[in-house]
Order: C-alpha cells, then sequence, then structure tokens
C-alpha cells in the first residue's frame, strides 16, 4: 500500500490518537509517518499498518505467523462464526445511539477475525484492530487494507483518554485500568471468556501432555467482577465436527499446546469441537 493512501486511510482515526512513549497526541507528518510533538516518529508501513510498539522484540513473541495462518483457516471454516454474531449484535445493540462515527477498538486483535466482522456489520463506526504482535497485524492488514491496524502494547494503547465508544477482548488478557481510561464515560467493554468446556476435545486429546489442573473461568471472571459492573452475560456455545487437518489447525493454533514438539501435536486426534464462551458487557469501574 502506498503511504499517501494509507495516510488518507488514518485521517480519521488520528484525532483519537496518542504518543505510546510520551503521551502527547500523534498527527499526520506528510504521508509517511506520525508524529507527537516530542518528535516521537512513527513510520506508516507499505503493508498497511503503523507499529507503535517498534522496541518490542517481536522474536520472543510465541504467536507468530504460523499460529495466526492456522487460526485464519480456523476462522475461515466457520468454527467462531457464532461469537462474531453475538459479539457483533452486542456492540451494535449498545451503540446504536452512540455519537457519529464511535471509535471501536478491538484489543488483541489477532489476524483480524472479529474487526473485520464488527466493521462489515457496524459500517457507522470507526473500528481499530490493535495486537502486539506484528506478524498478527500484517496479516490482519493483508485481509483487510481497508481498516485500520496498529502495532502496539494493551497495556499501554496508543488512544487518547476518554475516546473509545466500545472496546473488544476475545481471550485477551486485560489490563483493566488502562482499559477504563480509553473508554469514554458511557463506553463500554465486550470481553469474551472461555467457557469451561472450551475446545475440551482438544484438552482432553493433549492431557497426556499437559501439567496443571483442570481449566476453570472462575478466576477470569472474579477478577473482571471486581473492575466492572456486567450489564450483560451472553453465552455462545456450539460443538461441531472436525475433520483430521481442522484437527491440526485447532491444535497448531492454542496456546495449550505451545509446550508441545511438533510430533506431540501431529498425535492430536478429535472429531467434534466445543467452541464456547461467555460474552460480557461491561461498565468499567472507575480505576485510581
Amino acid at each position: 500500500m502506498k503511504p499517501a493512501a494509507l495516510a488518507a486511510r488514518l485521517a480519521p482515526i488520528t484525532p483519537h490518537l496518542r504518543c505510546p512513549q510520551c503521551e502527547g497526541a500523534l498527527a499526520l507528518h506528510g504521508t509517511q509517518s506520525l508524529v507527537c510533538p516530542s518528535r516521537h516518529t512513527f513510520d506508516l508501513a507499505a503493508k498497511g499498518y503503523v507499529n507503535l510498539a517498534p522496541a518490542h522484540n517481536q522474536q520472543a513473541e510465541k504467536y507468530n505467523a504460523a499460529l495466526f495462518y492456522s487460526r485464519a483457516s480456523v476462522f475461515a471454516d466457520g468454527f467462531y462464526a457464532h461469537v462474531a454474531d453475538a459479539l457483533c449484535a452486542a456492540v451494535a445493540r449498545h451503540t446504536a445511539h452512540a455519537p457519529p462515527d464511535p471509535l471501536i477498538v478491538d484489543a488483541g486483535c489477532g489476524e483480524g477475525y472479529y474487526a473485520r466482522a464488527l466493521a462489515g456489520r457496524l459500517p457507522h463506526g470507526l473500528v481499530v484492530g490493535v495486537d502486539l504482535s506484528r506478524d498478527a497485524v500484517q496479516a490482519a492488514a493483508r485481509q483487510a487494507p481497508a481498516l485500520h491496524w496498529l502495532v502496539a502494547d494493551l497495556t499501554r494503547l496508543p488512544f487518547q483518554t476518554g475516546s473509545v465508544a466500545a472496546l473488544i477482548d476475545v481471550l485477551t488478557p486485560a489490563d483493566y485500568r488502562e482499559f477504563a481510561r480509553v473508554l469514554m464515560p458511557e463506553g463500554l467493554l465486550y470481553k469474551a471468556i472461555p467457557a469451561d468446556d472450551y475446545l475440551a476435545e482438544l484438552r482432553a486429546a493433549a492431557a497426556l501432555h499437559l501439567r496443571g489442573e483442570p481449566f476453570s473461568n472462575a478466576r477470569v471472571v472474579a477478577h473482571l467482577a471486581e473492575n466492572a459492573d456486567v450489564l450483560e452475560r451472553i453465552p455462545v456455545r456450539r460443538v461441531l465436527p472436525v475433520t483430521p487437518p481442522q484437527a491440526q489447525a485447532f491444535a497448531r493454533m492454542s496456546p495449550m499446546t505451545f509446550g508441545l514438539t511438533d510430533a506431540q501435536r501431529a498425535g492430536i486426534t478429535f472429531t467434534e469441537i466445543t467452541v464456547a464462551m461467555e460474552l460480557y458487557v461491561c461498565r468499567l469501574k472507575t480505576l485510581t
């Protein structure tokens, strides 16, 4: 993508951005970069995104291009369509009376599956996908160059205080203090948490290689309750048939198999998968 095209595309969200280093406002400098008053400069990448965390060691990321390729395959096969449907319906319901062009941020967007779904169904919103993995953001930008994609740290989001109308967090660790900072007073968090039987078949197939107690989301739910008032809790659940290649894609994409060798992953087989989450619509508490 030519820098001029990316600069034109970034123009609507630029007033909402702030420098992750000094917290100054970011502005387009010609068609090449975003610059703050302290002269911190972030170049516009030809691949259709802006890296606002250039010092991050991308080589240390466990979430790499191969993992996101497997995730994209699973998403393309429709295994998470019911989750996207529930998320889009909830955001649409709660932003129906929002100001024009509300800023909708997918925090931990990965390869952009949910951000693309939101942009397709909420054309009135400014959808921005943010992830610390450059591989993820590059994959997202390839699939949807018309959207806004940023490499950034979720603990230091590059948005002005009180600028975000809807913050999306699907299976991503949350920094509630930072989330509360960027949300508008009436803004909401949409957090999807895995249900206790999420990917149960994969977990059972890999059980010989896994350590620790059986999975429970109780601690994550309790932490959310400490930091937010829950307005809605929406269960989303489907059990779907799986082919051997699809089972391998699930095995490659899941963090639970990070410690396994390729040979161990290759031995994982199952014929159906449970994709079950709990979607919480929340108003974050004021944190000090």
